[in-house]
């Protein structure tokens, strides 16, 4: 964690701020652009200049301590086995212990069974892999295009960026390349604790471990507010949706990329492959332990020999690994909510946002494969009226989108 995220991060009990105590610390050094971008985003060289590798924060207010682990915060407002063996390996260095108390409060709906199956799910993968078949580049020409629209967004200074969703924090990495703005990636998985040692040397990200439902943050304070694929494995789409966009600034943008219910309309087979996914993942996610990973491995050497012989993306990286990270993405996960076109719309056009579909036709041209899911970006109408003139004329037909369903 770097410093200055104790300007962005808050108590998620009382929206408080936070104090920190620093057990380790590692040194960053800046390059001479890095401390150019400092400036302009209105962060303190100094204060990006090291990253605390393990410490705890805490609330005045809400008396509760928070462990900062590998780099990583846990923010969450209930209790893990990590807040305990935390507690367990630091009580002689401070008595914040004895005079806060970790969270305790109660996950939603299936909250503790998320965690832990995207936490196994992602521990299967570090940086050096491809992310669901997409390179480093191809998952920046991806988010290039995710963000087309609406026009001067990465022009925003300081452009603070929220990412729902961090995964590995592959993706992550990948905002902060083509934003050059400044991203905090929360995720409820723990294997991100684990990964925080291939993050914390670029002094523009910060993630942590939160639930999307009460995120460490002040509402309203983010020029972009991004979520790719991860809102349908919560209990209620649209409540997450409702959760996360009180974080988009009233002049910021929100983007999302959800599964997408027309996607087995496309022909018998999607159909079948539709059927067979509502009738046996909930049963498979429900395993115990050993008959998942029996399950899982026996879809994994299927999956990975259709993967190797039919389809592009990524092949040439691709390993066994992946193909079990693909497997457990769909068949062990507890929630696979898919939504039609129309009903995310709607969503938008209930905030009163403009609204945008991601492009799919580039999405080809860029990565070589069609584009699947509903990818959709929306703002308010107070983003429009603080472009440019020349920005308004050149986004004047775009302003009401045409849909084909």
């Amino acid at each position: 964690m770097k410093r200055y995220a104790l300007k962005t991060l808050v108590c998620p009990f009382t929206h408080s701020e936070l104090s920190v105590v620093s057990f380790e610390e590692t040194p960053l050094t800046l390059t001479t652009q890095d401390i150019e971008r400092c400036q302009r985003l209105g962060i303190s060289p100094a204060d990006a200049s090291s990253a605390i590798k393990e410490g705890i924060l805490y609330s005045e207010e809400s008396r509760k301590w928070f462990p900062i682990t590998n780099y990583t915060p846990v923010m969450l407002d209930f209790p893990t086995d990590m807040h305990r063996e935390f507690q367990e390996r630091h009580s002689s260095k401070t008595d914040i212990f004895t005079k806060y108390e970790m969270a305790n409060g109660n996950p939603r709906e299936g909250e503790r069974f998320v965690q832990r199956s995207f936490t196994r799910e992602w521990d299967l993968l570090n940086h050096d892999n491809v992310s669901f078949g997409y390179t480093p580049e191809q998952r920046d020409e991806f988010v290039k295009i995710e963000f087309d629209w609406p026009p001067g967004v990465l022009e925003q200074s300081p452009l603070k960026v929220l990412e729902i969703g961090a995964g590995s924090g592959f993706e992550t990495a990948s905002l902060e390349r083509v934003t050059k703005g400044y991203v905090f990636g929360f995720d409820l998985n723990l294997a991100l604790v684990r990964k925080g040692h291939l993050l914390y040397s670029n002094p523009f990200i910060n993630t942590a471990i939160s639930s999307a439902f009460v995120l460490p943050l002040q509402p309203h304070t983010f020029q972009v507010v991004y979520s790719n694929g991860v809102l349908h494995h919560t209990y209620s789409t649209k409540e997450a949706f409702d959760a996360i966009d009180q974080y988009r600034a009233e002049d910021g943008i929100i983007c999302i990329w959800l599964y997408a219910y027309e996607d087995y309309n496309t022909g018998r087979l999607s159909a079948l492959m539709y059927v067979a996914e509502w009738t046996f993942r909930p049963s498979i996610a429900r395993l115990p332990d050993f008959w998942q990973n029996l399950v899982v491995k026996l879809l994994t050497r299927h999956y990975h020999y259709n993967y190797m012989k039919g389809t592009y993306l990524g092949r040439d990286k691709w390993t066994l690994k992946d193909s079990e990270h693909q497997v457990r993405d769909r068949w062990t996960c507890l929630y696979a909510h898919r939504h039609s076109f129309k009903e995310v719309i709607m969503w938008f056009q209930e905030k009163g946002l403009k609204y945008e579909l991601i492009d799919a036709a580039a999405y080809q041209e860029k990565i070589g494969i069609p584009l699947i899911g509903i990818g959709i970006r929306g703002a308010s109408q107070a983003y429009f009226d603080k472009l440019t003139p020349a920005k308004e004329a050149k986004t004047t037909e775009r302003l009401s989108p045409r849909v084909t369903l």
